[in-house]
C-alpha cells in the first residue's frame, strides 16, 4: 500500500511538474505574442510618425519658398488709390491753355462743360489743372494788383484806374490807409452821382453813367471825361464835386 502511495505520490509531483512546465511555455509563448504585436505596433507607429514629419516638413518647405513676382508686387502695390498728380496738369500746351481759358468764360467757370471742349483731357485732369494751377495764379495775380494799389495810393505818384483818383484832396481824405481811402471814395461817388439824379433828371444821370464806363473801359482820356462830363452837368457846384475826384491836372479845361 505504500508502495502504491508512494507510485501514486509521484505520478502526482510529477504530473504537477508537468502542469508547471507547459503553463510557464504557454505564458512565455504568449509573452512573446504579445511583445511581437507590441513591437509591429510600434514599428508602424514610428513609420506612421516619420511620414508626418516628412509631410509636415514638406508643407513648412512649400511655405518657405519664394514668393512669386506677380505676389509680391500684389501685396506691396497699393490696392486702392495712386496719385495722378504727377501725370495732370503737367502737360498742358499753350493751345489747351487757351482752350481753358475761353471755355472758363464761356461757361461760367461749369469744369465739366470746361471739359468737353477740351477732348484731348479728361474731366479729372480740367478740375486738376483748375485747383492746381489757375486759381494759385489767379490769387497771386489779386494780391500782385492789391500791392499794387496799395503802393499808388500810399505814395500817390500814380493815377488810378477809375476817374476817383488817390491824388484828390479830398476833405475826408486824413490818410488812414488805403481801405479806408477806398470806402470814402465810394461813399463820395455815390453822393456825387445821387445828386447829379437829384438836380439833372434820369436823362443827365445816365449820359455821366456812361461816361464814365467808357473812361473805365479806356475809350476816352481824362481830359475828354471831364469836358463831357462838365457839358452834361454844366458849371457851378457839381463841377467843383466833380473835380474833386480827378488830380489837380486836369481839373480845369486848361491844364495839361
Amino acid at each position: 500500500i505504500l508502495e502504491v502511495l508512494a507510485l501514486n505520490s509521484y505520478d502526482i509531483d510529477k504530473a504537477k511538474k508537468d502542469m508547471v512546465s507547459r503553463v510557464s511555455e504557454f505564458v512565455e509563448d504568449m509573452m512573446k505574442k504579445k511583445s511581437a504585436e507590441t513591437g509591429g505596433k510600434q514599428a508602424e507607429g514610428s513609420s506612421d510618425t516619420k511620414n508626418t514629419h516628412n509631410n509636415d516638413t514638406s508643407m513648412l518647405s512649400s511655405s518657405s519658398a519664394p514668393i512669386s513676382s506677380s505676389a509680391a508686387v500684389s501685396e506691396t502695390t497699393p490696392l486702392s488709390y495712386s496719385n495722378p498728380t504727377p501725370q495732370l496738369a503737367m502737360f498742358w500746351t499753350k493751345n489747351e491753355k487757351s482752350l481753358f481759358d475761353a471755355g472758363f468764360k464761356k461757361h461760367a467757370g461749369q469744369l465739366r462743360h470746361i471739359s468737353l471742349g477740351l477732348p484731348s483731357k479728361s474731366t479729372s485732369e480740367v478740375i486738376d489743372y483748375h485747383y492746381r494751377f489757375k486759381i494759385p495764379s489767379q490769387y497771386r495775380k489779386y494780391v500782385e494788383k492789391k500791392r499794387t494799389t496799395s503802393s499808388a495810393n500810399g505814395t500817390g505818384g500814380s493815377t488810378s484806374s477809375t476817374p476817383f483818383s488817390s491824388t484828390s484832396n479830398s476833405p475826408f481824405d486824413n490818410g488812414s490807409g488805403p481801405s479806408a481811402i477806398d470806402r470814402r471814395r465810394h461813399k463820395q461817388a455815390k453822393s456825387f452821382l445821387s445828386q447829379c439824379r437829384r438836380q439833372l433828371g434820369p436823362e443827365a444821370y445816365l449820359s455821366v453813367v456812361n461816361l464814365l464806363k467808357s473812361y473805365s473801359q479806356k475809350s476816352i482820356h481824362m481830359k475828354n471825361l471831364r469836358e463831357r462830363v462838365v457839358k452834361v452837368i454844366g458849371g457851378g457846384e457839381l463841377a467843383k464835386n466833380f473835380d474833386t475826384f480827378l488830380p489837380k491836372k486836369y481839373r480845369s479845361e486848361g491844364g495839361a
